[in-house]
């Protein structure tokens, strides 16, 4: 299950992050929900942000609501694009 979540900040810079299972746990755990009752804006940017933590391999980044301050635009993309559905 992976999904694309792509971000332009507030100094134009666009950056696609792949959601990935483990920034789907981290969701749960926070939240206490389960993936499927996710909704809103605030889901797709933890989700977002914590898998452009997980991608810049434990460099410093901003804490979050520092970060979600830098968003101008967020865009979500289909899920696993590289999966080819089978055919029936």
């Amino acid at each position: 299950m992976k999904t694309n979540i792509t971000i332009t900040y507030n100094s134009g810079e666009v950056a696609t992050y792949i959601v990935k299972p483990p920034d789907y746990r981290l969701w749960e755990i926070k939240f206490g929900k389960s993936i499927g009752e996710s909704n809103g804006i605030n889901d797709i940017m933890f989700l977002a942000y914590t898998a452009m933590s997980r991608e810049v391999n434990g460099k410093n980044v901003k804490p979050y609501e520092a970060w979600c301050l830098s968003v101008d635009d967020i865009s979500t993309g289909e899920e696993d694009p590289k999966a080819i559905p089978s055919e029936a």
